[in-house]
């Protein structure tokens, strides 16, 4: 459910750091790299990466949008294979 968003310590020990959720279970979140300072007792807030966000707002409000830049990169794609 949360593999491939970010997890970002925002209060308590390690605050400000930044890691990418690598897997999660429903009591457990692993992260692909080390915390740099032990993140025990943190408080800390999830999120996708930018690039879902811009995908899931633009389909959310603008779904004409996402048509046309969809179809504009599968031109680009078969271009590239010509």
């Amino acid at each position: 459910m949360y593999t491939g968003k970010y997890i970002k310590i925002v209060g308590g020990n390690g605050d400000g750091q930044v890691r990418i959720i690598a897997n999660n279970t429903a009591t457990i979140l692993t992260v692909a790299d080390a915390w740099d300072v032990n993140a025990n007792d943190s408080v800390y807030k999830i999120s996708m990466p930018i690039y879902m966000q811009v995908i899931y707002w633009t389909a959310k409000y603008f779904p004409d949008y996402i048509l046309f830049w969809l179809g504009l990169i599968a031109k680009v794609l078969n271009r590239r294979r010509k």
